[in-house]
């Protein structure tokens, strides 16, 4: 996955959140026929969060 102008925002108690660009765009939905994501525009800004205390009790791995 390609991210341009990745930015730190902030430590938290459990992980450390950021702010990227897509460099591809973003995604609407998956193509059966290409499979391949489709995508719209340029670019997105999102927030993403990291987490390296993942606790595989709470069913997430």
């Amino acid at each position: 996955m390609k991210l341009r102008k990745l930015t730190f925002i902030a430590n938290g108690k459990y992980s450390s959140n950021y702010k990227a660009i897509w460099t591809k765009g973003d995604i609407l939905s998956w193509n059966h026929d290409k499979n391949d994501w489709f995508r719209f525009r340029g670019s997105i800004n999102n927030d993403w969060t990291y987490s390296q205390n993942n606790s595989s009790g709470s069913g997430l791995t």
